[in-house]
């Protein structure tokens, strides 16, 4: 039996198009979570079955660790980065910018605190990836950047995102050193001193961008 992830398209949207498009695109890498068919269900809706990660998503792993007072060794944390890297690497070697990458969007299939040999993660949720220039190429898609606190991109976003909307390889970099500080920092929310998105967005603009260590 093969236990997969059902997910049901509710509209139409570009979201949805996007999301199944990206799956077709991508195909099969080791790091990226891989759509396995789809389907209509009795409602008449499309769903997309794609790989079921049973561990949940890396913030609730790493996050669960913390709470269970469990020391992660580093070389688990090196390879759970370099996975995550590996997998950003094949989306853009597609012309792809993933636009919303965080700890939140990496599935875990594989985790052992002690043993970097069992670590395996792909990336998920392509909901707003879009595709770009190879290079500096930029896309702006117009996307709101006002999340609730710690829940939306922004506190992931660089600053041509957030003052001019400007997404490409470079943001999708940017977003990346923050899951870096999310994976050595025990999955917290970025800049969590401050609750305020608004604020966040102000300190990284006016390029007072440290994290807490």
């Amino acid at each position: 039996e093969l236990e997969v992830a059902v997910l049901v398209l509710r509209s139409s949207g570009g979201d949805v198009r996007r999301e199944l498009e990206v799956f077709m695109r991508v195909g099969r890498h080791h790091h990226l979570t891989r759509l396995l068919a789809t389907t209509v269900n009795p409602e008449g809706m499309l769903c997309l079955l794609t790989e079921y990660a049973q561990l949940g998503s890396l913030d609730h792993v790493i996050g669960d660790c913390a709470e269970q007072e469990t020391r992660v060794e580093r070389a688990v944390l090196l390879a759970v980065a370099s996975q995550v890297c590996e997998g950003m690497r094949a989306l853009r070697l597609h012309g792809l910018v993933h636009r919303d990458l965080a700890s939140r969007n990496v599935l875990v299939f594989g985790f052992d605190p002690r043993d970097a040999a069992k670590v395996l993660v792909k990336i998920s949720d392509y909901g707003l990836t879009l595709k770009g220039g190879y290079g500096t190429g930029y896309v702006q898609p117009g996307l709101s950047t006002d999340g609730g606190a710690g829940r939306g991109p922004v506190r992931w976003s660089s600053p041509e995102v957030l003052m001019a909307q400007r997404f490409g390889e470079k943001s999708d970099v940017w977003a990346f050193g923050v899951l870096l500080w999310e994976i050595w920092s025990e999955c917290r929310i970025p800049f969590c001193l401050q609750p305020d998105d608004g604020k966040v967005a102000e300190l990284v603009c006016e390029e007072r961008r440290v994290l807490e260590r």
